[in-house]
This record gives C-alpha cells, sequence and structure tokens, in this order.
C-alpha cells in the first residue's frame, strides 16, 4: 500500500511535459437558421454566424453558409452547398484570413411523442488563405472536416413539436479534420 500511495504522490506531483496546451477564452456565437422548402423536392438552406471574442471585444468569425436541399421525403434531406467565412486575428495581429468551403450533409429527423431528433453528416472541403508574417500569400492550404450532430428537442407543452410549442432543445457536434496540414487539430 506505502508503494501504491508513493507511486501516486510522484506521478500526480510531477508536471507532464506532453499535455495539450488549452487555451480558454469568452465569447458570443450569434446565428440565424433557416430551411425554407419551396417545392415538395426542393428548398434552401442559409445559416449565418457572427461570433464574438473577448466577451463582445472583438471580433473572432463571420460565415454565411447558403445551400441547395433535395428532399427525399420528409424526414430525409440532402444539401450541398457553399462557405465563406472570415476568421479575425488573434491580439496583435491584424491579417484577416478569408476561407471558402463547398459543403454536402445528409440530414434525418425523428418524430416520436414527447422527443424529436435531428441528425446530420457534413462533409466540407475547406481552402483557407494562406498567410506568413501577418500578410495574407497567394494560395490556400485545404483539408477536409467531417460532421456529425446530434439534436434532441423535448416538448414542453404539447406531445409533438408543432407551431407555438415550447420546447428544450439539447445538442452537440463533433469535428474532425483531414488532410496533410493537419497534425495538431484533428478535432475542432
Amino acid at each position: 500500500m506505502k508503494k501504491l500511495t508513493l507511486l501516486l504522490l510522484v506521478l500526480f506531483s510531477i508536471p507532464s511535459f506532453g499535455q495539450k496546451h488549452v487555451n480558454k477564452h469568452s465569447g458570443v456565437w450569434m446565428g440565424y437558421f433557416n430551411q425554407t422548402r419551396i417545392t415538395d423536392k426542393w428548398g434552401i438552406w442559409l445559416d449565418l454566424h457572427a461570433r464574438r471574442t473577448d466577451f463582445l471585444d472583438r471580433w473572432s468569425t463571420q460565415i454565411i453558409r447558403p445551400g441547395i436541399t433535395y428532399y427525399a421525403n420528409d424526414h430525409l434531406r440532402f444539401t450541398a452547398g457553399y462557405v465563406y467565412a472570415r476568421s479575425y486575428p488573434a491580439p496583435g495581429l491584424h491579417t484577416i484570413r478569408p476561407e471558402n468551403r463547398l459543403w454536402q450533409q445528409v440530414l434525418w429527423t425523428s418524430r416520436q411523442k414527447r422527443l424529436q431528433t435531428q441528425q446530420w453528416i457534413r462533409v466540407e472541403e475547406r481552402f483557407n488563405r494562406k498567410i506568413a508574417n501577418d500578410v495574407l500569400q497567394d494560395g490556400s492550404n485545404f483539408n477536409f472536416r467531417f460532421r456529425y450532430l446530434l439534436n434532441l428537442m423535448v416538448p414542453l407543452n404539447r406531445d409533438f413539436i408543432e407551431p407555438k410549442t415550447l420546447f428544450f432543445a439539447f445538442n452537440d457536434e463533433i469535428h474532425i479534420n483531414a488532410g496533410k496540414q493537419i497534425t495538431y487539430n484533428l478535432f475542432d
């Protein structure tokens, strides 16, 4: 028992040199999301994002994401589109990095009494402009990002979510980066 106690004391008192460094930031993320069905089979997608960091002190990211949606049925749809994003620099730097993306996703929903789910798998082809010494360079760095979202919605005042229903929504999304230039940030 003394050897185990000594081993634990040594392990937890020596600083670890291989741990990942984590930066913590406060921020505000505002978004607008719209899915409009135009015909029985076709629709449009639009989401807009504005992110501020250091609690509204400075810009972090702006995103415009339009798309065209094909409705296979009421619970399955396919969307493809384009994204323009602007990433703002860290304090002390000045160059805003533009990014162009193509994106495709499959989204499916299910509806049971007292629970509605929405899930998607999204693939993004990302073209980030190169930056060196705080100056935009010619060309872009390319990588893929694979995303999976699970959204659970629980109605509060009805059995199903319909117009004028109050509900809680719980969701999470996993982002996985892939490509030659991805060495440290596999997960976003």
